[in-house]
């Protein structure tokens, strides 16, 4: 890459290239030619901009920038697009004479937008509840559809009006596994989807770092991160949530690093009733997990999750009952957790709601939270017709 400043003072003028290479045609009267700053024999890339010109060297409208190699002392090659006056990434096609000039970097340095989009299972919702499972991932416009992606040179913003998709059979995803997403720019100049598995639930293969002020694959620089997935089985994704029923649970399996909304999650478990007489913790009704839990991914741990236990409760006579949080676990409680207990000192039946609350940073990648319950010095009953069973809140994604 040659770094040129507005000293060089390179311009050209040359016949109609159509959207091809320019045959350069000599100097504009004032400046210098390329092939008297950059090499083409070990060939030299450098920031460009053409101008349609008439007769006289006036504009008539027409302009396309990008980056550029001289591969020969009078050929030009449009390496890379970055915009025109058609749009972001689209080569024009000039039909009339133009004048070609190199542009210093500090001209080309911009504020580009954050990519405008969400990853969604649905093919029509930037945010939507799929709750059957889809073997189709797609990346579609929410606040625009504009993307800034490094295509090796430069920032290229491409947009993606119509959206993106991936079809997840093709890939061959393992099952129980986190996948980080990422987006590129094709051979075609348009945005394209690939995934990578992480080492195991918790931890990734391959790190995300910021580069050109951009977050992406620590390995390669072209590769935009866009979100975190988790997929249990049968290359499906989930995103719902709520789940109800005996042991029903919401998945929340699909994050976004851009663009994140507050996604509700909800347990509610409708059994009639159930005892524990044992001073130990267990998921409600000894469910095993993920039944009678909460289900979530996240890429990043830099938002909070607060979420709500609730259990209808009722102790006998000198007796109490508990309801807590776990994280991962069917039998250890989590913090930063409030526990809710209630004891009965009295002498006759005592039926109530008691709930606990809980707001932390899991970690990053795939979790389940249960809706934990103990007893002490008797058998608890829980559930019945005393209130509402299971877990309530939010998580952003």
């Amino acid at each position: 890459m040659a770094y040129l400043t507005k000293t060089d003072r390179i311009m050209e003028q040359a016949a109609a290239p159509g959207t091809g290479n320019v045959t350069l045609g000599g100097a504009v009267t004032g400046f210098r030619t390329f092939a008297s700053v950059l090499n083409s024999a070990n060939p030299d890339t450098c920031a460009y901009l053409i101008e349609a010109v008439d007769a006289n060297g006036i504009p008539t409208g027409p302009w396309e920038r990008g980056f550029g190699t001289l591969t020969a002392a009078t050929t030009f090659v449009r390496t890379v697009v970055l915009e025109s006056m058609q749009g972001p990434g689209s080569a024009v096609n000039f039909t009339t004479g133009i004048r070609i000039s190199s542009v210093p970097m500090t001209e080309t340095t911009q504020f580009y937008p954050q990519p405008g989009g969400r990853l969604t299972l649905s093919a029509t919702l930037p945010v939507a509840e799929v709750g059957g499972g889809s073997t189709m991932l797609y990346y579609l416009p929410y606040l625009h559809d504009r993307v800034p992606l490094w295509n090796g040179y430069a920032i290229q913003v491409v947009s993606v009006t119509n959206g993106v998709s991936l079809n997840l059979t093709s890939v061959g995803l393992a099952i129980n596994s986190v996948y980080d997403v990422f987006g590129f720019i094709s051979a075609t100049g348009a945005m394209n989807l690939e995934v990578l598995v992480w080492t195991d639930l918790h931890n990734r293969a391959t790190n995300i770092t910021v580069q050109n002020g951009l977050p992406c694959k620590q390995t390669d620089a072209t590769r935009l991160y866009l979100g975190t997935f988790y997929t249990p089985s049968g290359n499906q994704i989930y995103d719902v949530g709520t789940g109800v029923g005996s042991g029903g649970q919401p998945k929340r399996y699909l994050w976004n690093y851009y663009n994140r909304v507050q996604r509700h999650i909800v347990m509610y478990d409708n059994t009639a009733s159930w005892s524990w007489a044992t001073n130990a913790w267990r998921v409600m009704r000894g469910l095993t997990p993920p039944n009678g839990t909460v289900e979530m991914v996240r890429g990043n741990n830099d938002d909070e999750v607060i979420l709500y236990a609730t259990l209808a409760c009722n102790p006998p006579v000198n007796c109490t009952g508990y309801v807590c949080f776990s994280l991962d676990s069917a039998t250890a409680t989590t913090g930063p957790c409030s526990y809710g207990m209630i004891t009965n000192n009295a002498t006759y039946n005592l039926a109530k709601q008691i709930t606990a609350v809980y707001t932390g940073y899991p970690g990053i990648g795939y979790h389940y939270m249960g809706c934990m319950e103990n007893s002490y010095g008797g058998t608890v009953s829980f559930g019945g017709n005393w209130g509402g069973n299971g877990i309530a809140g939010i998580v952003w994604a």
